[in-house]
């Protein structure tokens, strides 16, 4: 959630700012963010399947949890799309009313919504995926297996991208699976689906009782260097930054995947991980709410000198989401989920 903040603030800087690769390199560093949820959705599901008696049950209170706040605030993002450049998609043109609601529905209001309908389409799976889980024994060696499934995934969806970024770099014409993916701007599973099953595995490995290596944390500092150094990467296309259909995409997921957790831990141990777990417990207000604060800061402080503008707009984005979330926890959260957490 940190770095989803973070790519959406470094997007007010302009391209002719000299701090402009400063926050490339911050938004290129930060894109783990969706990854990262998805595989922790993966292997969340992974540890509870064991229990799950009824999953229809399952799925209609996670759908209860989350679509009536998203579908709230992608029409509040619509209604206020000009303030951040946004509106012109979808109130310029001759788009007919039909199509402006569909686009809304479909999270094109704000530059965060895409992403929630390949969670939904993955919430949608996920019974079936629960069902598989429940049918394998939770030994270590089909733990390894489904290790084996999912990187083979993951694998899948790295040449995916390849194709992806190969298409946009050469500006050829959108064609195949690959050109579909670029179409539906990564608003479908298929985009995420190996970062989801890696998930799943290492939850499976979880219930089996196996854990991370203690020789695996030596490879933290080296991780987080090379992540740095992918996050350098400039784009190779001409029209626009191609890092979340390339790559490097994967490889800054696996690099943040070996140095994040021992950070977190070492955030624990210093009595510094409870504000992750707060962020955590309350990320779907925080994700849903924290770029209308920041578009409305940042309106009122663009014509502030840069690095002003946008530490008040930190600030600003920082209050009105925190103020917002009482009243997300009361309009939203279902009465079991707020009872178990």
């Amino acid at each position: 959630m940190v770095g989803v903040v973070a790519i959406h603030l470094v997007a007010r800087i302009a391209q002719d700012s000299a701090l402009h690769p400063v926050g490339r390199w911050l938004d290129h560093a930060s894109r783990f963010g969706v990854p990262l949820f998805l595989a922790a959705a993966g292997s969340m599901l992974a540890a509870q399947a064991q229990e799950v008696q009824d999953w229809q049950q399952w799925l209609l209170r996670r759908l209860r949890a989350v679509v009536p706040a998203y579908l709230v605030w992608a029409l509040i993002y619509g209604a206020v799309a000009p303030l951040d450049g946004q509106g012109m998609a979808l109130w310029g043109g001759e788009l007919a009313w039909p199509a402006r609601l569909l686009s809304v529905v479909f999270g094109y209001g704000a530059e965060q919504l895409y992403f929630m309908t390949a969670y939904l389409g993955l919430l949608l799976v996920a019974p079936l995926v629960g069902l598989v889980l429940q049918r394998l024994t939770t030994s270590a060696i089909s733990a390894l297996v489904m290790l084996a499934v999912a990187l083979a995934a993951l694998a899948a969806n790295t040449w995916l991208l390849a194709q992806c970024s190969e298409l946009v770099q050469v500006r050829a014409p959108l064609h195949g699976i690959a050109g579909w993916l670029l179409q539906t701007e990564a608003r479908t599973p298929l985009h995420w689906f190996g970062f989801y099953l890696c998930g799943v595995a290492l939850g499976q490995l979880q219930v089996s009782g196996l854990r991370m290596p203690p020789a695996l944390y030596w490879l933290a500092v080296p991780a987080a260097l090379l992540h740095g150094w992918i996050a350098l990467r400039s784009p190779l296309a001409t029209q626009f930054d191609d890092f979340w259909c390339s790559p490097a995409l994967v490889a800054s997921s696996i690099t943040f995947a070996l140095w994040g957790p021992p950070l977190a831990k070492r955030l624990d141990n210093l009595r510094l991980g409870g504000w992750l777990a707060v962020i955590g417990r309350e990320s779907l207000g925080i994700y849903l709410a924290h770029v209308l604060f920041l578009r409305l800061s940042w309106a009122a402080t663009a014509a502030l000198p840069l690095p002003v503008a946008l530490g008040l707009t930190v600030l600003g984005t920082l209050a009105g989401t925190a103020a917002y979330l009482p009243l997300h926890r009361r309009l939203f959260t279902p009465p079991a989920v707020a009872a178990t957490a």
